[in-house]
């Protein structure tokens, strides 16, 4: 399923990052979905990827911040 498509259904303003480091993103949106791949990482490992994202994304922009866990 496309990463955020639920969102997108009910009407919110879904933007979707595949590259954490994108700084081109729509503060305006509803809900930021980003593919972090954190799934074959250590608990540590992705622990310091979310932090950077979270650092670099300045996701305090967003009313609302989800991170999926797999």
């Amino acid at each position: 399923m496309i990463r955020g498509f639920k969102f997108a259904k009910q009407r919110f303003h879904t933007l979707s990052l595949l590259n954490l480091q994108e700084k081109n993103h729509n503060q305006n949106a509803d809900v930021l979905v980003v593919n972090a791949e954190t799934r074959s990482m250590t608990s540590d490992e992705a622990y310091q990827k979310m932090k950077a994202a979270a650092e670099t994304l300045a996701i305090s922009d967003f009313p609302v911040v989800y991170k999926k866990i797999d």
